[in-house]
């Protein structure tokens, strides 16, 4: 399969922004995020390593979401759907 330089491009700019966003969240909430969706961990398993509960996984992990929605729309409202 070929690959699209464009698309390619738009990928990494996406990723990009998406990183810079990340660097805004306060400590807990992106250590909560890059285990559980980038690093592939379970809410256990993030819990585990950051001698928290589970809940509190959770409940960092929504508060991520939100920060990051909130986020991306300010930066690059294309990369979401509208609400």
């Amino acid at each position: 399969m070929r690959s699209d330089p464009l698309r390619d491009l738009e990928q990494q700019e996406a990723a990009a922004v998406l990183y810079a966003a990340l660097e805004h969240l306060p400590t807990r909430r992106r250590e909560v995020f890059t285990l559980y969706h980038l690093q592939k961990l379970s809410y256990k398993q993030v819990a585990e390593v950051m001698g928290i509960r589970p809940q509190t996984v959770a409940n960092y992990l929504r508060a991520a979401l939100l920060d990051l929605r909130r986020s991306l729309r300010h930066r690059s409202p294309d990369l979401l759907p509208p609400k």
